[in-house]
């Protein structure tokens, strides 16, 4: 399997979220591992037209499983700190049309719209790292990291909306580079039931702290 021709950087997770998100029996989405391109094809029939399409060198996008959305929802509904509206949110969520109830129950409440949005594309960004890393088309490291920024994300969104964010007293942060150096310290705050926080040039890297049954379950991809 060929590797990408561009940087992981470089590439745009959110299209190849979208193809996984996609369950249109008549289209088809495929990947360019050279110039990192996601592409959609239409059955011949319905478009009137062949694309002609030489996907010899392409690899399939297959769709996941609309469970996977349905579990974004409930984790951050269960993250939400305040009961009556994670209880109209878990309510939503029951039987079919659960996911037009649950845009609702969300657009009810203005202050969970951005972080709700925000979560729901880290979370299509996970999936298409996993992706990536499956068909073997990028470094596994680099993927690893792409991802722990993004679970480092999530958790500091679970962290706002569940009225758990820390205080300045109760974390320490540190540069990536200087995980090596710092290595002793970070366990000994994670033992004293600290949270630490490492970035990476100032952006979000990781999040360690106590693995605990509640957190445990709010990493649940």
């Amino acid at each position: 399997m060929p590797e990408l021709g561009i940087s992981l950087e470089e590439l745009d997770l959110a299209t190849i979220a979208e193809a996984m998100d996609d369950h249109d029996d008549l289209t088809e989405w495929w990947f360019d591992p050279t110039s990192g391109e996601t592409i959609p094809t239409m059955d011949e029939f319905v478009s009137g037209r062949s694309d002609d399409l030489d996907t010899t060198e392409l690899v399939r996008i297959e769709p996941r499983s609309s469970r996977a959305a349905y579990l974004d929802r409930v984790d951050f509904a269960e993250g939400i700190g305040d009961a009556s509206v994670r209880e109209r949110l878990e309510r939503a969520l029951e039987g079919r049309g659960a996911f037009r109830r649950f845009r609702d129950a969300i657009a009810a409440f203005p202050d969970l719209e951005t972080p709700w949005h925000e979560f729901d594309r880290l979370r299509s960004e996970c999936r298409a790292l996993d992706w990536l890393e499956h068909e073997r088309l990028a470094d596994t490291e680099r993927i690893a990291d792409a991802r722990a920024q993004r679970h480092a994300r999530m958790s500091e969104i679970l962290s706002v909306v569940g009225g758990r964010a820390p205080a300045s007293d109760d974390r320490i942060a540190f540069d990536r580079s200087e995980l090596a150096d710092r290595w002793d310290d970070a366990v000994a705050a994670i033992d004293a039931g600290r949270i630490v926080l490492i970035t990476d040039d100032g952006a979000p890297w990781a999040r360690l702290e106590t693995d605990t049954p509640d957190t445990e379950r709010r990493d649940r991809r």
